[in-house]
């Protein structure tokens, strides 16, 4: 089944004018939020975008060194942001792997709190 879907999907590069609706939109964004993270950390945010200037100015940028104009004709634009960070760093990943933590932290020298 799932790879009947993939088959299937395709890229479009054609949309209509109409508005999308805020359903569809919530709709879309909570499927996205349900995606699977390593450790459920979900380290992305999630940005919408309809203003058509701030498409077109996307689209102008997006056409520098890659051919995408066809983004200028979305109706909206849903951006995924996400932060660089080192996995195993912070409160999750002293939970999830507290030895492999405490071991790096000796290795590179940094001081250790009990």
């Amino acid at each position: 089944m799932l790879l009947d879907l993939l088959k299937k999907r395709y890229s479009c590069r054609d949309f209509s004018h109409r508005t999308v609706s805020k359903e569809i939109i919530y709709y879309m964004l909570e499927a996205a939020r349900l995606s699977a993270s390593g450790g459920n950390e979900q380290p992305w945010k999630f940005g919408v975008i309809t203003d058509k200037g701030t498409i077109q100015r996307i689209s102008e940028a997006a056409s520098v060194n890659y051919s995408q104009k066809w983004i200028e004709k979305a109706p909206l634009l849903i951006v995924l942001c996400t932060q660089l960070f080192d996995s195993f760093s912070g409160e999750i990943g002293m939970k999830r792997f507290p030895l492999y933590m405490m071991n790096c932290k000796k290795l590179t020298g940094e001081c250790i709190r009990e």
